[in-house]
């Protein structure tokens, strides 16, 4: 369709276009409903918060090499358009680049397979911290999740070893930012991609048993110790390691009794 028929009811179509489009076809969609509005300033015809976050979904699903870029590309652009408007004293609700979209963009990086996506990640909660404490708007308060992508992010780094000794480096700084934050705590997922983490990315030894006990004692003193968790530890540690913090085998017939202490919060 000619970019002339959006008409403005249709808008809350064009993002589920937008969201089912192949990513250069979404693209262009939102792309055109920037034209209108910059030509007509009718406000049904730009582009909001949701449509960037369905695009950048588009991406992520897409496959494609140019993903990352482009998400981070689209960032940039809503950030321009939100800083326009609000120059301009015009309603910026539905346009902020808040915590949702930077949490689509970090998970496209998660997918991906580029090297540093474990950087790129921390930059972009790192940004969004900044942005909280620059403006104190809330809706760029990091949620847990955003926490998490960084986590995750580097438990699937691939690569030589300087590179995974990077996203090495992004794990523990992250858990311990976490950690040390007044504003998020960490949950069984937290504790969970932490220890797989040191699997993928430590060399087996007693170096990588230390992190890891240290860690799930931490983990069983703030009662977070799921099944989730409880499987990680199996197959990220030594037998040595399972037996030694669960007080047995964890292989055997009658099973391993968790605390109840130890899963109050899971």
């Amino acid at each position: 369709n000619n970019r002339n028929d959006l008409d403005p009811k249709h808008k809350n179509i064009v993002n589920i276009l937008v969201k089912v489009c192949h990513a250069t076809d979404a693209e262009t969609l939102l792309f055109d409903m920037m034209d209108l509005y910059q030509n007509d300033k009718n406000v049904d015809h730009r582009p909001n918060t949701a449509s960037f976050i369905n695009l950048i979904n588009a991406w992520k699903d897409s496959g494609s090499p140019d993903a990352p870029k482009r998400s981070i590309e689209l960032l940039e652009l809503l950030s321009e358009i939100y800083r326009a408007e609000l120059s301009q004293q015009n309603n910026v609700m539905d346009i902020k680049p808040d915590h949702r979209v930077y949490s689509a963009v970090q998970n496209v990086w998660v997918r991906s397979k580029e090297k540093h996506k474990a950087k790129q990640t921390q930059n972009l909660l790192l940004k969004l911290i900044a942005l909280r404490e620059s403006t104190g708007d809330e809706d760029f308060e990091p949620r847990l999740r955003q926490w998490n992508n960084v986590l995750n992010a580097c438990v699937y780094t691939r690569g030589n070893q300087d590179e995974r000794n990077e996203a090495m480096k992004i794990l523990v700084e992250t858990f311990n930012m976490m950690r040390n934050s007044s504003g998020v705590d960490a949950n069984h997922v937290t504790y969970a991609m932490f220890i797989k983490g040191c699997a993928r990315l430590m060399p087996v030894g007693e170096k990588r048993d230390a992190v890891i006990e240290n860690v799930f004692r931490k983990c069983c003193t703030e009662g977070y110790v799921s099944e989730f968790v409880f499987d990680t530890l199996v197959a990220s540690s030594s037998q040595a390691l399972c037996r030694k913090v669960m007080g047995g085998d964890v292989d055997n017939d009658d099973g391993v009794q968790i605390p109840e202490q130890w899963t109050r919060n899971a």
